[in-house]
């Protein structure tokens, strides 16, 4: 009788939650084997990863107002700051660390709708506003860029047709914290990040761009703690579908203040291009990516990292399912470090990786 009970009020709970919006499951599970050449000093490597496991819920208060909730279960719910202090919350906006989304949207007037709590910032072009589960690798900018990805803050978008610009506040990317497991707490954030996105749309959404800027300027740490660091992340993209084909091009330009050396400013540069087929149940994607960073190693003395990589891969969705696909893909990536960078040795180093896995992206209410 007690079970159930409780199967009645779970069933009523769902209903009631489904009838408020939807929850959406995106899930990726791969088998991933990783081989690396003589300069990585690091052992070939097998796993199985849950690369991806979310739930997303998105619901209605009124026609003006929506909300949007996701939460990740393949990241790790606490930041580590010391060996013996994890904290279970980011320090700048109190929010696990797994929460990817979590705000209002709310529409001022025909054009004009207000975000206001944890969202996506955009960043990145059309490599940032792919969906991470479908991304076998990414580009060195964009890993730059990641800690940026989702931010808390507020939002101002104005849409006008198919084109759409952004204005952003967020809290910077950076978190820094003094947390030595005693009760001293606090981050040292002084500056909000900024940030504008231009995401427009032509020939029936066969044709979009995407232009971005983002700036944060951090307060740095130590010896030169009454020194800001100022970053600047530019991207421009662009993605035309022209069915059974698209590709998709990215120029990313992130300009970092050193860490080590005052006064100066790193800078990375990634040129990213995908072609893809879509033919029946099958999808073929090939992807390259050109990057180079110039970092820093003492006043006036800097040296250029270079970064290559490739990647190769198919999708089968059976039945022409697009919310249940299998994936096969191979990546290969090189990395020339430079001495002047600070690097301790020239030799490329190479890393292969093959990935075989699924994903399921579907309303499980349904």
């Amino acid at each position: 009788m007690k079970r159930l009970l409780l199967t009645t009020l779970v069933a009523s709970a769902l209903g009631a939650v489904a009838q408020a919006g939807t929850i959406s499951l995106d899930a990726r599970t791969d088998y991933e084997a990783n081989t690396y050449n003589d300069a990585i000093a690091q052992r070939n490597s097998t796993r199985f990863n849950l690369q991806t496991l979310r739930l997303d819920y998105k619901g209605s208060l009124s026609e003006a107002t929506s909300f949007r909730l996701r939460y990740r279960f393949d990241n790790p719910n606490s930041k580590v700051t010391a060996s013996t202090s994890p904290v279970s919350f980011r320090l700048a906006d109190s929010a696990s660390s797994a929460l990817d989304f979590g705000y209002v949207e709310h529409k001022l007037m025909d054009n004009l709708s207000a975000q206001i709590g944890k969202f996506n910032t955009d960043i990145g072009g059309i490599e940032g506003l792919t969906s991470g589960a479908d991304l076998y690798f990414t580009s060195q900018a964009y890993g730059e860029q990641s800690a940026l990805r989702y931010a808390t803050g507020a939002k101002l978008m104005y849409k006008m047709n198919d084109q759409e610009v952004d204005l952003m506040a967020v809290n910077q990317e950076t978190d820094a914290i003094t947390n030595t497991g005693g009760a001293t707490t606090s981050f040292s954030q002084n500056h909000e990040a900024y940030g504008i996105v231009y995401k427009g749309s032509f020939m029936d959404k066969a044709l979009m761009p995407v232009v971005s800027w983002h700036t944060d300027k951090a307060q740095a740490t130590g010896s030169g703690a009454n020194r800001d660091m100022e970053n600047n992340y530019y991207s421009a993209g662009l993605k035309y579908d022209f069915a059974p084909l698209f590709v998709e091009l990215d120029y990313l330009y992130d300009t970092m203040a050193d860490k080590s050396v005052a006064g100066e400013t790193d800078k990375t540069t990634s040129i990213v291009g995908t072609v893809g087929a879509r033919m029946d149940n099958w999808v073929a994607k090939l992807k390259a990516e050109s990057s180079e960073a110039e970092v820093f190693s003492a006043a006036s003395t800097s040296g250029k990292n270079k970064y290559n990589g490739y990647q190769a891969a198919v999708e089968y969705l059976p039945a022409n399912d697009k919310n249940f696909r299998y994936h096969v893909a191979y990546v290969t990536r090189d990395a020339k470090p430079d001495r002047a960078a600070g690097a301790a040795s020239t030799d490329t180093q190479t890393t292969q990786t093959v990935f075989a896995g699924v994903r399921i992206l579907a309303d499980f209410l349904k």
